[in-house]
């Protein structure tokens, strides 16, 4: 994100004048415009004071744990949504503020600089002498936070009249922790305090702000030893052609005395002199003569490359990402691409080593290379029609197809085929119920969305109906005909017979791409594993063998929410969404009550797209976003009601399920409104093909609407995405609609 220069000057004129905290807010929404964009929800006082507020703001942060190369655990603190968007146009402002006053010594979290800047410093030196900084985010306090902001180049002190400022920022900036505060007995001793979490994208250059005087002590003391000296967050690096690195030191005695006076302890364990002759490293890069990646970092590239070089993609594929979870210690949600991984390593070498490193551009040829060379899959990807019929021929109509992508190709090539007319496109042929339109800027066209055809599909796995689905999942007395009858019928059927036989059906009725990639493999599973076993004992594979029997039964659970204990419980999965996103459960309330509401909500659909659907729900009424608007949360108050009710529309029964975030209103227009959800996850994957869902809700600037996101089309015709309702909701309302097929 660059910054222009006249809006830096605004930021500093508007900083230096504004008095209230409605100039801040004022201040604030200029730079939202600049991170966001032109569209972004502006905020209000009361969000500030809401989230300055922890008192009323209970769920500011969420923790979790990530692990460290040394295996040990770090603790991340997470603003919630509404908070991070604040503190991301706060760490603007401050930044900005703050620039000119910068300690120079000071390479990280500052723009402009990295790592390699902080190691370049360092290069070619006999001594190289790094120490760490013990907790260093949480043994900043929030009332350290507040004084600093009283001084210049912020200002804010009661000689301004802007204390209150000092005040909001500090609090907005700090979340009450468990720390250890060194006692005069030399003892460590746990507290609780408000400090600065690790995780908020202000605490970064609030320590830089911070250490402006621990770097102008440093700075002091390594020209009088005649050192070079720079910092990294916490990461302290002094370097020299002599040695004054000696315990007990005249060095190394003032180096602690400073620190200790500057409210930081060093950490022993991450304290080392490097001496040459032996890998000398600065923030993970190699100083011993010039900057550089360590022969590892190198060695992996190649091998990764090889891999992909000698045995295909998918092949080596599998040798990486064992590597990547064994280097990393976590990976985050979904797995990692090896090609976006490897072309994230070589653009961090270019970064260290530059552009005209040889060994750079070798390896980065070698994976241009590789990139180009891939063929393309043998599945092709049909798109949606340009018009209903080409220039050619009235009978036939003009389509894209498209290799299918693979993770290495993002760039996909597409040619026209004419097709007949009346061809119904293979669901397997599609990716993720996405059509792209033929055109010179390509936008994106979901399937079309019913339901029933899902529930329809779903009830074969419980009714016995012929067609070969029951008996995968049933242990039902099997001969060698019954068997052959049973591959023969489930790979026939519709929905799979593209991808077993190649061939082409009409009349298809579309389910979602996300059990049909679970059907396949139970199929393939059961031709694999269940077979051979039924030949050798005679028994039915489901309650015997290992391997079959456990993903049949996982898959049982998966295909309907009941009231057995086979089944997914869909009262259990709404409190366990709730725990995840650190709502009480004294605040949801099931109606009529939990015993009806679990008799009720019985009904066949997918439990893991509908769970993550349902998340994403929990997660917007958790962050108290602007699609939300502003709700209290009171413990004796319940204000999510969650109900189950049974009801008939034209004909087809369904179950209803409604979650009310009571009190909550929109503060944006219900056509943006719309378009958020729209963009979800929830609208294009989750609920597609699975159940209706609109949404009812009050607005704080218009009258209660009705938002309509997924309606099935055989209802009738197109319903209109936006309603107005008569009377007043009471709240923010979903409403997912599961229907059940006779």
């Amino acid at each position: 994100m660059s910054i222009k220069e006249e809006q830096s000057q605004y930021i500093l004129s508007s900083f230096s004048s504004m008095k209230s905290k409605e100039d801040f807010v004022g201040l604030l929404n200029y730079a939202k415009v600049i991170i966001y964009g032109d569209k972004a929800v502006p905020f209000t006082l009361k969000h500030l004071n809401y989230h300055s507020n922890p008192q009323v703001s209970k769920n500011r942060y969420t923790a979790f744990t990530i692990k460290k190369k040394s295996g040990a655990n770090r603790t991340i603190h997470a603003p919630s949504k509404g908070l991070k968007a604040i503190q991301k146009c706060l760490n603007l402002l401050l930044q900005i503020v703050y620039a000119q006053h910068q300690h120079k010594a000071a390479t990280g979290f500052v723009p402009g600089k990295s790592i390699v800047d902080n190691a370049k410093l360092h290069t070619n030196s006999i001594y190289v002498y790094n120490l760490d900084l013990k907790d260093f985010f949480p043994s900043i306090d929030q009332a350290r936070v507040w004084g600093r902001l009283k001084f210049p180049p912020f200002n804010l002190n009661e000689k301004s009249g802007r204390l209150e400022l000092a005040n909001m920022i500090a609090s907005l900036c700090c979340h009450q922790l468990e720390v250890e505060r060194l006692q005069p007995d030399g003892s460590w001793q746990k507290d609780v305090r408000n400090v600065l979490p690790q995780g908020a994208p202000t605490s970064p250059t609030l320590t830089n702000i911070i250490c402006q005087q621990l770097d102008f002590y440093l700075s002091a003391v390594a020209k009088r030893f005649n050192l070079k000296y720079s910092r990294y967050a916490d990461d302290i690096t002094f370097s020299s052609q002599h040695n004054v690195y000696h315990e007990g030191g005249e060095f190394l005695n003032e180096l602690h005395r400073i620190i200790a006076a500057q409210n930081f302890h060093v950490k022993p364990s991450k304290t080392r002199l490097q001496k040459r002759g032996y890998r000398q490293e600065v923030t993970g890069i190699v100083v011993n003569e010039h900057a550089s990646v360590p022969k590892r970092y190198i060695k992996q590239l190649r091998m990764w490359l090889y891999y992909w070089e000698q045995y295909g993609y998918d092949r080596a594929y599998s040798y990486f990402v064992q590597q990547y979870k064994v280097d990393k210690g976590y990976t985050k949600k979904g797995k990692p691409n090896m090609a976006n991984v490897i072309k994230g390593k070589l653009d961090y070498l270019k970064m260290v080593k530059g552009s005209d490193s040889a060994v750079y551009q070798k390896l980065t040829e070698r994976y241009d290379l590789l990139r180009k060379e891939e063929p393309a899959k043998t599945k092709l990807t049909i798109f949606s029609t340009i018009s209903e019929t080409s220039e050619s021929d009235s009978s036939f109509i003009k389509i894209v197809v498209e290799n299918s992508a693979s993770p290495s190709i993002p760039d996909k090539l597409t040619r026209e085929i004419n097709i007949p007319k009346d061809t119904v496109l293979p669901h397997v042929l599609l990716i993720d119920n996405k059509l792209v339109i033929e055109g010179t800027t390509p936008t994106k066209k979901l399937l079309p969305h019913n339901p029933m055809h899902t529930v329809s599909f779903l009830k074969k796995f419980k009714i016995a109906d012929g067609s070969g689905f029951k008996e995968l999942v049933h242990d039902v007395i099997l001969s060698d005909e019954i068997v052959d009858d049973i591959i023969s019928k489930v790979k026939s059927h519709p929905n799979f017979i593209y991808h077993y036989k190649q061939e082409r059906v009409s009349n298809i009725e579309y389910i979602n791409v996300g059990i049909q990639s679970e059907v396949i493999q139970l199929i393939n599973l059961f031709e694999s594993e269940g077979i051979p076993f039924y030949k050798e004992t005679g028994k039915h594979p489901f309650n015997n063998d290992e391997k079959y029997t456990e993903f049949a039964k996982k898959f049982k659970k998966k295909y309907r929410y009941g009231s057995g204990s086979e089944y997914s419980k869909l009262h259990q999965d709404i409190l366990n969404i709730a725990i995840d996103q650190k709502i009480p459960q004294d605040c949801i309330e099931f109606l009529p009550d939990e015993r009806a509401f679990n008799i009720r909500s019985g009904f066949f659909t997918w439990q893991p797209l509908i769970y993550r659907g349902l998340r994403h729900i929990f997660q917007c009424i958790a962050d108290h976003s602007n699609i939300h608007g502003e709700s209290l949360k009171h413990v004796d108050d319940k204000e999510v009601l969650v109900k189950a009710e049974k009801g008939d529309a034209d004909g087809h029964k369904f179950i209803e399920v409604s979650i009310l975030d009571k009190n909550s209103k929109a503060t944006i227009d219900s056509d943006l409104l719309l378009h958020f959800y729209k963009e979800s996850t929830a609208f294009k994957q989750d609920f597609r093909n699975l159940c209706d869902w609109f949404i009812e809700c009050d607005f704080t600037a218009e009258p209660p609407k009705r938002i309509n996101l997924l309606i099935a089309r055989r209802l009738g015709s197109e319903s209109v995405e936006i309603e107005p309702l008569s009377n007043p909701v009471g709240g923010f309302k979903h409403v997912l609609r599961f229907y059940d097929v006779r």
